[in-house]
């Protein structure tokens, strides 16, 4: 029996974003103790009166992630190696002399609620866009994106 399926128009959410990437990175507090994710919206054309943040701050974000990434697992539980990593990362993409690179890493990525003296260490990423109709879209990045 061959059953025959209509795919109708993609749902589109009224609040999502418009011109936008959404980047979703899955954090790991203690020793797997708990897992969240949390999720920051980058603009193509960002809304400053909104405190927006646009594509510089995006790329930024995912230097800060990718060199994250890039440590070992022992080095990547180690805060001042980590910020080390981080800070020589972003410096290329470094916009806001007072904030980014490890300021905006560590006000994205929370606090390690089973440590006092640490940020969760991200698992994942993945990023998704929005077209300017609100449609979201998987988007696959080159790299290593995972500790795993």
């Amino acid at each position: 029996m061959v059953e025959t399926f209509v795919i109708g128009e993609p749902v589109v959410k009224s609040k999502n974003p418009r011109n936008a990437w959404r980047l979703h990175v899955k954090v790991m507090h203690g020793d797997a103790d708990k897992y969240e994710t949390v999720r920051r919206d980058y603009y193509k054309n960002p809304n400053k009166k909104k405190y927006q943040e646009g594509e510089p701050q995006f790329k930024e974000m995912l230097a800060a992630l990718q060199a994250f990434f890039a440590l070992s697992w022992n080095d990547g539980c180690d805060e001042d190696k980590v910020e080390a990593a981080i800070t020589k990362a972003t410096e290329p993409f470094k916009n806001d002399p007072d904030f980014g690179g490890w300021d905006a890493y560590s006000d994205f990525i929370p606090r390690d609620i089973t440590y006092n003296d640490g940020h969760c260490r991200p698992d994942n990423v993945k990023v998704t866009y929005f077209d300017e109709g609100g449609t979201e879209y998987k988007v696959a990045i080159p790299g290593k994106w995972t500790r795993h």
